[in-house]
């Protein structure tokens, strides 16, 4: 039973996948600043590896590796290897995936390998992640699994195209059927889902006028940042999360609402429009 409100990962051991930047290093930071030690993979060896030594030089207990989420085997391994090093694993945070370009095209257009790449990345390696950590989480008699899905696995992707809604979308479907599986385990399994992420990459990718446009839309005013979504990670993984699996948490904003503008110019239409009529 908890008894306060405080997260504390400590003797807690944690892999964070896609730990390279972004997301993944956010949540790599917040669970090894909570106490945890922590694993951080990504396909890039260089980003991770200087994610790693980062957190290394605060003094926080890690280490990075490269890895391919799609790889089962190679998933398998890196357990084994974190077994050997620390006793076990706790924590899995799926954070790796992405919309990859090829993919992004209207479906009429899409080659089927990209949408198939698109599906491996962010469905079979989340699929990956859980497989390989399981018989793990079972030897410590339980654990967390939290992946990252999007807003657009209950709506849909105008950036990523349809492969990567489908692939989002296809990820709470596995997060259902792990939760209710992997329960007898007592491995609990959820998903976080973003909005518009501020991060490197949309930045990059989209003008001011459009980051502008898309906050207008957003009730908080504000894209959602990686730390928040990190924090929505730390707290499904954490005794605070108890009771909870096979569900979803939306961290964007209040995009999901429906409402077609933020809550600033709502209130000061209206107070135009009062106004007006006054």
């Amino acid at each position: 039973m908890v008894t306060d409100m405080t997260i504390s990962f400590e003797n807690r051991i944690a892999i964070v996948t896609g730990a390279g930047g972004g997301i993944g290093a956010a949540t790599a930071r917040r669970l090894a600043g909570l106490g945890a030690k922590v694993a951080l993979t990504d396909i890039n060896e260089e980003r991770v590896q200087a994610v790693a030594k980062s957190l290394a030089d605060e003094g926080s207990d890690v280490f990075a590796a490269k890895l391919d989420v799609t790889d089962y085997k190679a998933f398998v391994a890196l357990v084994a290897d974190i077994v050997k090093r620390w006793g076990g694993v706790d924590i899995l945070a799926n954070v790796a995936g992405g919309a990859l370009g090829a993919a992004c095209q209207p479906i009429e257009q899409m080659e089927v390998e990209a949408w198939r790449s698109n599906l491996d990345l962010n469905l079979t390696g989340p699929l990956c992640g859980m497989k390989a950590v399981l018989p793990a989480m079972r030897a410590r008699g339980g654990g967390a699994i939290v992946s990252v899905a999007s807003l657009a696995a209950i709506r849909m992707s105008t950036n990523g195209g349809a492969a990567y809604t489908s692939a989002k979308s296809g990820l709470l479907g596995l997060t259902r059927h792990a939760g209710f599986e992997f329960a007898r385990d007592n491995v609990r399994v959820t998903a976080v889902l973003p909005g518009l992420v501020d991060g490197e990459l949309m930045r990059k990718s989209a003008a001011p006028e459009a980051l502008n446009q898309a906050r207008a839309g957003i009730p908080l005013g504000e894209l959602t940042t990686n730390d928040q979504i990190a924090n929505a990670i730390a707290f499904l993984a954490s005794d605070l999360g108890a009771g909870i699996t096979g569900e979803y948490l939306v961290v964007d904003g209040g995009m999901q609402i429906g409402s077609p503008t933020s809550s600033k110019v709502y209130f000061e239409a209206r107070a135009r429009k009062l106004a007006a009529e006054g």
